[in-house]
């Protein structure tokens, strides 16, 4: 609530919300003061995890969002998010409105925040469903009727997602217990594949690790942490535009018209579910 004009000198050292606040002088964050507890003590993703969490992080918990966050440092001109930061900055606006651009995106339908949710809601379905049903059974039921599987293909890259494989070689690794969700996706992810060729995305694995144990996340937690693994280090050097010049338009119109030294373009592929022959 904000203060009348009168209380103002009485209430200027009292400010709160959920999260803290100012209280007598000091910043608090979700219970802990900002100078004394976190500045310098905690990193910012220990910080993200306070709030999503509700108390101070495990080490095993921090280093799986960290590994989550850094696996997305893709500075690459033609991903969804980063192609309109670089649009941005080509029409000569601050980077800060490049990276609002980029994040922007983030909530489109099948990219980044809504392929999140929207695997959240299709495992919360087949989980309940699995109770009851075989799961090879419901998974044929989807193909027969051509389905989509949220969670599942990547629209500019055929093929496996290369983050699945690093960040499940690390859950190994450190011996992270899998919740429900996760394991129910590594198991329907083996019937998928081999029924449509289609392997799970990092989506996927993404929200399924943040909707289980310890994190079990909601809709709106869940929209934060997809928000926070778009990694800045990955979107500044995409976003710096090239001067234009005789060959490249101001806002580029095409992949040709940017100057992409990295590998060779990635092309649209038609993802619909089909049954293999």
């Amino acid at each position: 609530m904000i203060p009348r004009l009168p209380d103002f000198e009485k209430a200027r050292n009292v400010i709160e919300t959920g999260l803290g606040g100012i209280v007598d002088g000091r910043f608090i964050f979700c219970g802990l003061d900002v100078n004394k507890e976190i500045g310098g003590r905690m990193t910012q993703t220990e910080v993200l995890l306070l709030w999503l969490l509700g108390r101070r992080p495990k080490p095993m918990e921090t280093r799986l969002m960290d590994a989550l966050i850094t696996v997305n440092t893709y500075p690459d001109i033609r991903i969804w998010c980063i192609r309109p930061g670089a649009y941005t900055a080509a029409a000569g606006s601050p980077v800060s409105s490049a990276y609002a651009a980029a994040h922007a995106l983030l909530n489109a339908k099948l990219f980044g925040v809504q392929a999140c949710l929207a695997f959240r809601r299709f495992m919360t379905g087949i989980r309940i469903r699995a109770e009851h049903e075989k799961l090879e059974a419901i998974i044929d039921g989807m193909i027969t009727r051509k389905a989509f599987f949220p969670g599942f293909g990547r629209p500019l890259i055929q093929g496996k997602d290369e983050r699945i494989d690093l960040i499940r070689s690390l859950l190994q690794e450190w011996r992270f217990p899998l919740g429900r969700h996760c394991r129910l996706l590594l198991e329907m992810a083996d019937i998928v594949t081999a029924k449509t060729g289609l392997h799970p995305n990092y989506a996927s694995l993404f929200a399924a690790l943040l909707i289980d144990p310890p994190f079990e996340l909601d809709d709106r937690k869940l929209t934060a942490a997809a928000h926070f693994i778009v990694n800045i280090a990955a979107m500044a050097p995409a976003c710096e535009a090239a001067g234009a010049d005789a060959g490249k338009p101001l806002l580029p119109q095409s992949i040709d018209d940017i100057d992409y030294q990295g590998v060779a373009p990635r092309k649209l592929r038609d993802t619909r579910n089909t049954r293999k022959e």
